[in-house]
């Protein structure tokens, strides 16, 4: 009975810590999505500006597109990173101790003490009392609620500048998106002539 209430006890711990590991592993997705977002959609829509104002040729183009490309791969790179992490109780225990001093080192202890493959009369006597203290912890605090409350603020403003430049403004901007997306087309500069009326016959300027 002691063995078997020692073993719910290891598994009941091991769950929380899984838990955390999930939830972190969640956090840092959302969060490198939201800068993400946030910085692709903001360079895409300063890039395709400053293409109409100063009409930049080939080369000019092909930097920002390789800035965007970039960027977009060393987030993609993150995310994906984070998701193939494999889990570590260890670290996690590290973590919640660091993140929570109350735990006063004895998830740490207890998880080095569970790993071990020869246990002692005290290492067994630690076991089974359990981390009492997890019961007080809340896993929530390790998100910093404030710096995303504030990047969901930016990733809205940015975003809804992007729609706004696609709904108020003229084919130009159309045409700039379309040379800073594919640097490689033969598409015409924006230009911000337009014509108005044509008259025949000859005339002087």
């Amino acid at each position: 009975l002691k063995w078997c209430f020692k073993k719910m006890v290891t598994l009941k711990i091991t769950e929380q810590l899984h838990s955390v590991n999930r939830k972190l592993k969640v956090w840092s997705v959302e969060f490198n999505f939201l800068c993400l977002i946030t910085l692709w959609t903001g360079l895409f829509t300063a890039a395709a500006w400053a293409d109409i104002v100063w009409k930049f040729y080939f080369y000019g183009r092909l930097a920002l597109w390789a800035l965007l490309m970039s960027v977009l791969a060393f987030y993609v790179y993150r995310i994906f990173s984070t998701l193939a992490t494999k889990h570590n109780d260890f670290a996690t225990a590290a973590l919640l101790e660091k993140s929570f001093p109350e735990l006063d080192n004895r998830l740490i202890n207890y998880v080095q003490f569970a790993a071990e493959p020869r246990k002692t009369a005290a290492h067994h006597a630690y076991l089974r009392r359990g981390v009492p203290e997890l019961k007080y912890v809340n896993y929530q605090q390790l998100r910093n609620s404030s710096s995303y409350r504030k990047l969901y603020i930016t990733a809205f403003a940015v975003l809804t500048a992007t729609a706004a430049s696609f709904v108020f403004s003229n084919s130009n901007y159309n045409s700039a998106v379309k040379r800073i997306l594919n640097p490689f087309a033969d598409i015409q500069r924006p230009s911000v002539a337009s014509l108005i009326k044509v008259d025949p016959g000859n005339t002087k300027i």
